[in-house]
C-alpha cells in the first residue's frame, strides 16, 4: 500500500519468462483476478505503485501454480485473486 500512488501496475512472467504489465489499475485498489491463466503454468506476479515522479521498486514476488485439469470451457482455467493489500512497496 502507498499514500501517494496514482495507481498500480500488476506485472506477471509465466514459466520464468520475464515480467510483462497486464493490466494498469487506479489508486487504492485493493483486489485484482486474472482471467487469462490456464492450467499446468507457472506465473509469477508483482505490483508496482506508480505516481508522476515514476514507478515504485517492484513488491515481493508471489508464485502460482496453476494445476493440471481437465478443460474447462472454453479451455481457461478459473481466474486467479491477487490481494493487494498482502503487497508492500518501497516508494
Amino acid at each position: 500500500n502507498s499514500s501517494n500512488e496514482t495507481g498500480l501496475r500488476i506485472e506477471r512472467a509465466t514459466d520464468g519468462g520475464s515480467f510483462t504489465v497486464i493490466k494498469s489499475l487506479g489508486a487504492n485498489i485493493k483486489t485484482y483476478s486474472d482471467t487469462t491463466t490456464y492450467g499446468g503454468r507457472t506465473y509469477t506476479y508483482r505490483v508496482k505503485a506508480y505516481n508522476s515522479s515514476g514507478d515504485s521498486d517492484p513488491s515481493a514476488s508471489v508464485v502460482v501454480v496453476t494445476p493440471v485439469s481437465p478443460p474447462l470451457a472454453p479451455s481457461r482455467w478459473p481466474s486467479w485473486l491477487l490481494v493487494l493489500e498482502t503487497f508492500s512497496f518501497c516508494a
